[in-house]
């Protein structure tokens, strides 16, 4: 795959190849080695495309060579990026009636960064660590209901019910299933986990490799 002239580091171009359709990633001049598995932000910049471009089959992050993500890899974080944009668009998860009626005003703020934090970040940064964290606020907010007076008990409830729907969702996910036996003593940030599971096909760039050839054979001359 050789990007146009002028490519900017991290643009993509969707190819239709064999009835599919492929993702190349412009890596080249990065200065690191691009993985899913290493690095949240290489994993949240790719849920993006893959809320953009949500047919992908493959995706290639194209450098000095091309690092290869199957279709079942890439199922796993389609899965995620579906997720973020039922919940952004369909349940509206960031709107104040849905965080905050009545009486219970007064928590918006608190529960608006909660959310954010929750869906904006780590949900394409770190799936997983979204739903630990989830599960950990849901527990703090149904201690929290207890010692609340009843006339803010009913929109509390409603905000728990939202959380408990977020870890439903996220547990019902491929990628939360592989994990989810998996998670005692998980800390929060850890890559670990992921590494079991995105594992590129490591391949030759044959485009980079012919234009050295090419760079070699200009300065012999």
């Amino acid at each position: 795959m050789m990007f146009k002239k002028g490519a900017k580091l991290y643009s993509y171009e969707v190819v239709r190849e064999a009835g599919k359709d492929v993702l190349y990633v412009n890596f080249l001049g990065a200065p690191f080695v691009p993985s899913i598995a290493d690095s949240a932000s290489v994993m949240a910049r790719t849920i993006d495309m893959l809320i953009e471009a949500p047919n992908v089959s493959r995706i290639v992050f194209v450098q000095q060579r091309n690092y290869c993500y199957d279709l079942h890899q890439v199922s796993l974080l389609s899965e995620i990026a579906q997720l973020y944009v039922y919940l952004i668009r369909q349940e509206k998860v960031l709107e104040a009636k849905k965080l905050a009626t009545g009486k219970c005003t007064k928590y918006l703020p608190q529960r608006y960064d909660t959310m954010r934090y929750l869906v904006l970040v780590l949900l394409k940064q770190d799936p997983i660590g979204c739903y630990v964290e989830a599960k950990r606020i849901l527990r703090e907010e149904k201690i929290f209901a207890r010692k609340l007076p009843e006339n803010e008990k009913a929109c509390e409830n409603a905000y728990i019910r939202l959380l408990e729907k977020i870890v439903s969702l996220l547990e019902a996910t491929k990628l939360i299933k592989k994990v989810k036996n998996k998670l005692e003593g998980y800390r929060l940030g850890s890559r670990e986990l992921y590494s079991e599971i995105f594992r590129p096909e490591i391949l030759p760039n044959f485009t980079f490799t012919s234009q050295k050839q090419k760079n070699l054979l200009i300065l012999k001359e």
